[in-house]
């Protein structure tokens, strides 16, 4: 099973008790409750002056300020409301699970009974403020270290997998404000995890409001296909360098990737970008799903697969001019892919060869890589 930096799975979403208003509220004042604060979308960490890590910045009901609570205790009054708006609480929330650890006495977690089932864990909830307060270190009684904006690639998996969690809905309430049916507001229920129109003029025609079913506006994820293309036998893998520059002083290679688009499969939409991009030819059927990765820039879901490319002299042909997408793409030795991963230290970008750079660990292209080594291993060791 491959954990793919932002895709590490730790809260329990318990979606179905969203619905739930009781479970909601307890949850909002629970004194183990967990708020991940950001400022107008951006997430925030302590700097404590050690260089390359960053704690996400974690504010617990219990140890907040007053007037931290009371935002929360005011935002709890008018839960599923219309005033529950951004535009009128000016925080948007959004419940993100429960963390779950057998461990932690019931003294130290919510417990909630439903149907003769009892749920237990710490509530971790996304708040986001639009007019931030002028005393940040105050309000989060942050007192001995500054606060400031995160470098969201500077985190453990843990974190980093609860700030994309967590960026994600905040980012989708945030831009999600008028009804796509109508253009009236639009307000957060169940828990900022769906909105649902205000416009309750029945004379006005709403076919969001009005819908049978499925009448509330859901976050969107947007699929992208990310391929490592190879040969069969595990010895030479086509890397590509993008006319978008990255920086200046890292020459940067990675894989294929793409949109998908209505009606694709991910193996249609992989053989369809390594054609476009590259003028290589492969089969669907050649073409494997291996892991999967959320990327909160903004919402897309990175779907890391490997084509299989049989050579015959005109398949594996590199052809660069029907998608002017690409500066480069070229066939390289596994073996000196397989030397670099090895003698990487960490960091953003992985040392290749002629001077040129890899992803480092932080991307999904650098799990396909490792993916592609270990074949190369298993095949020729």
């Amino acid at each position: 099973m491959v954990t793919t930096y932002f895709g590490e799975n730790d809260l329990n979403r318990v979606s179905f008790l969203r619905t739930e208003e009781e479970f909601i509220r307890r949850t909002l004042a629970c004194e183990h409750s967990v708020y991940v604060p950001f400022i107008k979308g951006n997430a925030l960490c302590r700097n404590d002056g050690n260089p390359g890590s960053h704690s996400l910045l974690m504010v617990s009901y219990s140890s907040a300020t007053p007037t931290f609570q009371k935002i929360i205790d005011n935002y709890s009054t008018v839960l599923n409301k219309p005033e529950s708006r951004l535009s009128k609480t000016h925080i948007s929330l959004s419940f993100l699970g429960l963390k779950q650890d057998d461990k932690v006495s019931n003294d130290h977690v919510l417990t909630y009974g439903r149907n003769d089932i009892t749920y237990r864990g710490i509530p971790y909830y996304a708040i986001d403020f639009d007019e931030p307060p002028s005393d940040l270190e105050t309000l989060f009684r942050n007192e001995g270290t500054k606060l400031e904006f995160i470098d969201s690639c500077l985190m453990t998996k843990f974190h980093a997998s609860l700030f994309s969690h967590a960026k994600m809905y905040i980012d989708w309430l945030r831009n999600t404000r008028f009804c796509t049916g109508c253009g009236h507001f639009t307000y957060p229920v169940e828990a900022g995890t769906k909105v649902k129109c205000g416009n309750s003029d029945m004379l006005i025609k709403c076919h969001v409001r009005d819908a049978r079913v499925n009448n509330f506006c859901f976050p969107r994820t947007d699929p992208i296909a990310i391929v490592a293309i190879v040969d069969e036998s595990y010895e030479k893998i086509c890397l590509v360098r993008s006319k978008r520059k990255i920086d200046d002083k890292h020459p940067f290679y990675s894989h294929v990737a793409g949109f998908m688009e209505p009606g694709e499969t991910v193996e249609n939409a992989c053989v369809r970008e390594i054609w476009e991009e590259t003028g290589i030819d492969c089969e669907s059927t050649d073409v494997e799903i291996i892991a999967s990765q959320p990327w909160p820039y903004p919402v897309n879901l990175m779907m890391g697969c490997v084509a299989k490319v049989k050579f015959n002299g005109s398949n594996e042909k590199v052809n660069l001019n029907h998608d002017p997408e690409l500066l480069d793409a070229q066939w390289f030795e596994i073996s000196d892919l397989a030397i670099a991963l090895k003698a990487h230290k960490g960091g953003f970008f992985v040392p290749f060869v002629k001077n040129y750079y890899l992803p480092g660990s932080q991307a999904v292209a650098h799990n396909m890589f490792e993916y592609v080594a270990q074949q190369y291993y298993k095949q020729h060791n």
